[in-house]
């Protein structure tokens, strides 16, 4: 039996229990962190919570709609059944008639079903890396043009730390792409900022950061999420001096290095900026692709403005 629950509804602690077994589990699920995330949050459940779907949403001109919640990549349905085309059908058509609009991503595990053409259905590009001790470090020595650029880099006098402050990796963040990343606003980045906090303490967070030698200037930085099975990339900066010394190729193969041991996916998120893309998939060894789902179920004059 599939039924729609409001947050109200939901049982958290079967909810959370759901997205520790899934196959498919993503730190993006857990209750905590839709509560943090999302404005408003509903969810399908089938069953006794064998198989959940959140329903981010928020309300505007008095309608309900769905959307994808800032620093929340993929979301979807979640279980540690198969999960076959049939279920997912049904999950969507039920959230089809709760809301006119929507504007979501589901994960890697539904990116190859089909779908209702009233469903505009699109991939989205996500590189991932599989950390090992006997993969990671091959990643940068095997290829030629990564050696090279690693080699290069390693020239620069570079210094590999951790770092502790989550807010000043993510006011580097805001100063250095909030522009060119328009849906990021300065409530997202502080809510994410709460959450960080509270993954903090429960050592989940991971930073570092390249410093040069010289004169300790900050050149790139990544804040990273740790489940125990995913490592997730959600911040990344790099400066215009970070950039001519390549102290990217630098910093990530050393985090690679860093955690070679723990056996994890290295989930390098993707990005919407072309040449951060295009970085990710030159240092990840495989393009493990989410599907975004669209519909516009809007009165005519609305669906005018919200295309």
């Amino acid at each position: 039996m599939i039924r729609y629950l409001t947050h109200i509804e939901i049982d958290k602690a079967k909810w959370n229990h759901c997205i520790d077994n899934a196959g498919n589990k993503l730190i993006y699920a857990y209750s905590t962190y839709l509560d943090a995330m999302a404005e408003q949050w509903d969810a399908i459940v089938m069953g006794d919570y064998e198989i959940v779907m959140p329903l981010p949403w928020r309300k505007k001109f008095g309608i309900k709609y769905l959307y994808q919640p800032a620093f929340v990549q993929q979301l979807g349905l979640f279980s540690d059944q198969a999960i076959d085309n049939t279920i997912v059908e049904a999950f969507l058509e039920l959230a089809y008639s709760k809301f006119q609009f929507a504007e979501i991503n589901l994960n890697y595990q539904q990116s190859e079903f089909n779908f209702d053409k009233k469903f505009i259905v699109s991939k989205k590009n996500n590189f991932i890396s599989i950390v090992s001790s006997s993969a990671a470090v091959s990643l940068f020595e095997s290829d030629s043009y990564l050696r090279k650029r690693l080699n290069k880099a390693s020239r620069n006098d570079m210094n590999y730390l951790n770092e502790e402050s989550i807010h000043s990796s993510l006011l580097l963040y805001q100063n250095l792409y909030q522009k060119k990343i328009k849906s990021l606003t300065d409530f997202d980045l502080n809510k994410f900022n709460e959450l960080c906090k509270k993954l903090q303490c429960e050592n989940k967070i991971i930073i570092r950061k390249v410093i040069s030698k010289n004169n300790y200037e900050l050149l790139a930085l990544a804040l990273l999420l740790n489940d125990g099975q995913r490592m997730y990339n959600i911040i990344s900066c790099i400066t215009p001096t970070g950039k001519k010394l390549l102290a990217n190729y630098f910093l990530y193969n050393e985090i690679l290095k860093e955690h070679l041991v723990e056996e994890l996916i290295f989930d390098f998120e993707g990005s919407d900026l072309p040449g951060v893309a295009d970085f990710y998939k030159k240092i990840s060894t495989q393009n493990q692709q989410y599907i975004s789902v669209k519909w516009n179920r809007l009165p005519k004059i609305i669906r005018l403005i919200k295309k």
